[in-house]
């Protein structure tokens, strides 16, 4: 298995996108995707997918207020979605409000810049008089919807827009007689994607056990990402004891496919300890699936160039690497963090 994963459909019917949803998969433009892990500003999360029952769902006051305000000053229409020059100038408006990349335009958000649509995609778009004010895409499966995206005008930034697309969305769902609402994932420890939590009750996807689970059972250090640190931790406190050089390497790549070699020859995961000497330097990473350690030297070709300090959000320095990496041997595997320290420290003849 892999950890991020990209299928390319023709078409997707609509109880094929039920059944990519269910296993934790979601759209991305005109492809479909899952991940474990999102790396923002420098510094690796985990993305954790949500949904909610609608057989089960009650809106809280706080939406019915939000949902009542809103239709009561506007004109709310939910129909298959109409791509034109209004919904460009809105998403142009919404493109403003981020830093980092995003793409240019909705066209290139939601078609790949082509002009086929493999979903079947609806709207919610708000009017103020003939003003478009707000508008959401989701796509309709047999028994789910899944919200692709929420525009809204900042001008009218007190009627919070953007969250009442997603319940005009959950409205329309439940009177269609759908089961579940999928808003995608949120990132723990990220916040940026917390709004998706404010819809009301939802489950979350057990990575490891493949089910959906009550978000409320969600512990933080069970999360990909600090397994990860914490594995690679042990063995980076018993290293620093020897004081034999390591540091631990952000790798954005981890999920890139290097021509001509296969999977086993990469570095398949996100996180790593480079260790070792700059004349024998060495590559310990931490199999998730498999629960063991794997220690291995670097290909010939490698440039130890290509790592970089970098600074995160939180003023933290990270060394960090986007240059593919290839292994040259795998020298051993071991569940253990000081068998695996014994295997370096045997390679170096410390």
């Amino acid at each position: 298995m892999t950890f991020t994963e990209r299928h390319y459909p023709d078409k997707i019917g609509t109880e094929q996108l039920d059944k990519y949803l269910s296993n934790g998969w979601f759209r991305m433009g005109q492809m479909m995707f899952t991940c474990w892990f999102l790396v923002f500003d420098y510094e690796l999360f985990s993305a954790i997918w949500i949904r909610q029952d609608l057989q089960t769902h009650q809106f809280r006051k706080s939406h019915r207020k939000i949902l009542r305000k809103v239709q009561n000053d506007f004109t709310t229409i939910v129909r298959p979605a109409i791509f034109d020059k209004e919904k460009d100038e809105l998403y142009s408006n919404y493109r403003k409000r981020f830093d980092g990349y995003i793409s240019e335009n909705l066209k290139e958000s939601l078609f790949d810049n082509g002009e086929n649509n493999i979903f079947n995609t609806w709207e919610v778009a708000v009017y103020d008089n003939d003003r478009l004010i707000a508008a959401s895409f989701f796509d309709v499966g047999t028994n789910s919807v899944a919200s692709i995206i929420g525009l809204f005008h900042q001008d009218y930034g007190s009627y919070s827009l953007g969250f009442y697309s997603m319940l005009a969305e959950i409205e329309w769902a439940k009177s269609e007689g759908m089961q579940y609402y999928y808003p995608g994932y949120i990132v723990p420890g990220y916040e940026r994607f917390d709004y998706k939590t404010r819809i009301g009750k939802v489950d979350y996807y057990d990575l490891h056990k493949r089910t959906w689970l009550p978000f409320e059972q969600l512990a933080i250090d069970t999360l990909p990402v600090e397994r990860l640190r914490t594995k690679l931790g042990e063995v980076k406190e018993l290293l620093n004891r020897l004081d034999l050089p390591n540091h631990l390497v952000l790798y954005p790549m981890y999920d890139r496919d290097v021509y001509p070699f296969s999977k086993r020859d990469q570095i398949n995961h996100p996180l790593f300890l480079l260790c070792g000497y700059r004349d024998a330097p060495f590559i310990i990473e931490y199999d998730l699936i498999e629960e063991q350690f794997l220690f291995s030297s670097f290909n010939e070709l490698m440039d130890l160039d290509c790592f970089n300090r970098r600074i995160n959000r939180n003023g933290k320095s990270t060394i960090t690497c986007y240059f593919p990496l290839i292994k040259e041997d795998l020298l051993a595997k071991n569940k253990k963090a000081p068998e695996i320290c014994k295997a370096l420290i045997k390679e170096l003849n410390f």
